[in-house]
Parts: C-alpha cells; structure tokens; sequence
C-alpha cells in the first residue's frame, strides 16, 4: 500500500501526524510518523531546521523499503519538515511520488532577519553582526552552516507533484517564502492558502483537498505476476496535479474535483467521532 511520511516542525513531535492519519487512512492510505533528532522521544541536543533531518528521513524512507509492505510514499512536512523534504527531494528524486509543504522558509537568513525586525529593537546591520558569529558557533556545535539553509536553491531541481500551505496570517514565517519558492518550482504545483498563523489547525477544506491530491497521486493498479508472489510496485502513468487551479481559498474549488472521494472522508470520519462518542457514553455509564 501507499505510505505517507509525516515531518513535523520545530518545537513539536510525531504526535501531529494523528490529524493526517486521520485524513489519509480512510483513503487507504498508510502514514508513517516518526520523532526528528532532538524531538520527541528521539536522541539528539540539536535540530538543524531541515538540514541534517535529511539523514533521518532516509533512514525512515530505507527501513519502509525494506519490509516491501510499501508500494509509493509520499511525504507531508510542515515548516521544518517541509524544508527538510524540499532538500531531501531535490537530491533523491526519484524516492518520492508527491509531497505536502506547509509553511516551509525559504532562506533561514531572511527568516532571521525579518523576525528581528518584527520581535527586536536590534537594528538589521548589528543583526547582520550577530548573525556572522551566530553561524560560527552553530557550525562548531552542530556542524550545520546556516548559510547553506536555502531551500529555494533547490526547489527548481525538485519535480514531483507538490502542495505548498501558506498561512495567511503567518508572521512566523511570512507566506512569501511559500510563494517564492511556489514559482520557482520546478514540477506540477499548487498552492493553498489558510486562514489563521503558522501553528493553527488546518481547516477541513484544506485536509480534504490533501487527501485528495495524495489518492490521485498514488492511483494506479497494482499488480502481481505468477512467477513473484510477493508484492510488486504499482505501474505509474503520468501523474498531473490534483488541483488546477493555481490558489485555493475555499470549498468551492475543492467539491469541483471529486465529490465523491469527499464524501467518502468525511463519512469516515463521522463514523470515527460516532465511535467515539459511543465509547464516552459507556464509560460513563459504567
């Protein structure tokens, strides 16, 4: 079956894969979540915004490889996680059939500088100072040249069908940096804006919307021939972006593009809250 990866951001875990489990399984679809080095339960002091995060990717991305249980994957990365499969793609193209970005950056240095604007009274050329010794002691601690974090270098080797999320009122990570690299990306695109910030839930329309462009991505036939029993990778035709419209604002796009794939989730998902509730009335019964 078809996997999707989750990469979570900064400051967070594994656990906000649970809101994309619940998108993707009702559309047969498996996700794998995993704590980036640094995070969660993982070891590690440091995380280095996507660029030694490659490395745990391709661990995860090896292991689903070898328990031949995983036909395509997938990959759904927020702000960190989006950075780090914006890298990781744009060197192992071949490895990855779509991807999900949420609020990536695009260059840690004009992220930096834009949120001492924002959140300091330091004027930019002392910043720009700071940030020279800054980068000596990240790269003597991390060994991660923060100079070198600039996903939009790479965005025009990556060819696969992505997503990019921008936020609206994102003042974390301005939507520009989703934009810009938006229009230098080098395979099939679309991009969706949300209302609300960097950290704020998803709304339904723009889940279903991802649901959607994961199971048009991964749709194809599988197939097993006498002589290899075990399970063999689907054929793939040419994959054309799920949404062709360029931006996304609401639900009107959105039931244009497969009503019935909708439908299917959202009953999934009303049957799982009717689970619930039915659990929640027992215990308290008891």
């Amino acid at each position: 079956m078809p996997c999707v990866i989750y990469l979570h951001g900064n400051c967070s875990s594994r656990v906000d894969a649970l809101s994309a489990a619940q998108i993707l399984l009702p559309m047969d679809i498996t996700v794998f979540a995993f704590d980036f080095s640094g995070c969660g339960n993982s070891e590690g002091e440091w995380v280095t915004l996507g660029y030694k995060e490659q490395e745990d990717l391709q661990t995860v991305i090896n292991h689903l490889r070898s328990i031949r249980t995983v036909s395509l994957i997938g990959l759904w990365g927020r702000s960190m996680g989006a950075v780090t499969s914006i890298f990781y793609t744009a060197k192992e193209p071949a490895a990855i059939t779509a991807m999900v970005l949420d609020s990536p950056f695009s260059s840690l240095h004009t992220l930096t500088l834009e949120l001492v604007r924002t959140y300091s009274k330091i004027p930019v050329v002392i910043a720009r100072i700071l940030m020279k010794f800054l980068r000596k002691s990240i790269l003597s601690r991390t060994g991660m040249d923060i100079e070198k974090l600039n996903p939009i270098d790479h965005v025009a080797q990556c060819f696969i069908p992505s997503v990019f999320i921008m936020a609206r009122g994102d003042d974390f990570v301005n939507p520009h940096h989703g934009e810009d690299m938006y229009q230098l990306y080098g395979g099939d695109k679309n991009l969706i804006y949300v209302e609300g910030d960097h950290n704020s839930e998803r709304p339904p329309f723009m889940n279903d919307s991802v649901s959607i462009f994961f199971h048009n991505a991964f749709q194809s036939q599988a197939y097993q021939t006498d002589d290899e029993p075990e399970l063999a990778l689907p054929e793939i035709s040419v994959l054309h972006p799920v949404i062709t419209t360029a931006h996304i604002s609401n639900e009107d796009y959105l039931f244009k593009l497969d009503r019935t794939l909708v439908a299917k989730h959202r009953m999934a998902s009303a049957r799982e809250e009717s689970k619930e509730a039915s659990t929640s009335s027992s215990d308290e019964g008891e």
